[in-house]
């Protein structure tokens, strides 16, 4: 899992959110832009990205491409509302408003953790269809 946010405190804050609130979250890395991201997306297998939006240069919505054929499920960290149905489009799994509720924000882990184990079971699935068929 993944952290992008170009603001130095809601980094840090989502960071020990996560630590104190998520026992099953790994967070493998920390990025403050969308380039940064990506090279967070090529040297980790990353099933969970919490994700700003408005950043500037590239916004968060410009990574959402290289989530998908990956099966990286995306919450939306944000501090402006207008973007929920952009977000909704985008297939996000969640859209958390800034500043982040705990509650709102285990849900949302609780969220991608079924999700990620459905893609999984799917996956697996898929494999043995495939050894089975040959």
């Amino acid at each position: 899992m993944i952290i992008v946010d170009d603001e130095e405190f809601a980094r840090s804050s989502l960071y020990f959110l996560l630590q104190e609130n998520c026992e099953n979250v790994h967070i493998c890395g920390i990025a403050k832009s969308v380039d940064e991201a990506r090279e967070l997306l090529s040297q980790y297998e990353v099933d969970l990205i919490f994700l700003d939006i408005a950043m500037p240069g590239k916004n968060g919505f410009e990574l959402i491409p290289d989530t998908k054929q990956s099966n990286i499920q995306v919450v939306f960290t944000t501090a402006y509302d207008q973007y929920a149905l952009r977000a909704i489009k985008a297939n996000a799994l969640d859209y958390l408003l800034k500043p982040i509720d705990i509650d709102e924000l285990k849900e949302s882990v609780e969220k991608a953790s079924k999700q990620i184990r459905l893609i999984d079971q799917e996956s697996d699935r898929n494999e043995r269809l495939k050894k089975f068929s040959k």
